[in-house]
């Protein structure tokens, strides 16, 4: 699955596994029925959904490890005022003013435009 299938999608796709015996040729042109302007996901995407539902009980994405984000609202604010000041400071030099890793600080001029 390239993209992330909605929670109706999901549970679409999930029943009509079941109703067709796990036949996912069916499945697929059963989605592309239902949800026309959607693309179909794979049938390896199909099984991996199957395969995740039956280990974990839930459609929903179970929450990934890994270190947080560190920016927060307070330094977006910062930032995006540095940002009008001095638009043409670079990424590098803005880390080093904010003390804050050069991928947050380009996470969140990113989300300003």
């Amino acid at each position: 699955m390239n993209r992330k299938l909605t929670t109706e999608e999901r549970i679409f796709l999930l029943k009509s596994w079941w109703k067709t015996n796990k036949n996912s040729e069916e499945v697929i042109q059963l989605f592309g029925k239902r949800f026309p302007q959607t693309p179909p996901p794979s049938r390896q995407g199909i099984y991996k959904l199957n395969k995740r539902f039956e280990e974990a009980g839930s459609v929903h994405d179970l929450p990934r490890s890994g270190r947080p984000r560190t920016a927060t609202s307070e330094a977006n604010s910062t930032i995006a005022e540095s940002v009008v000041q001095s638009p043409k400071k670079s990424l590098c030099k803005r880390s080093a003013e904010f003390d804050m890793s050069v991928s947050s600080i380009g996470r969140i001029m990113k989300s300003l435009k």
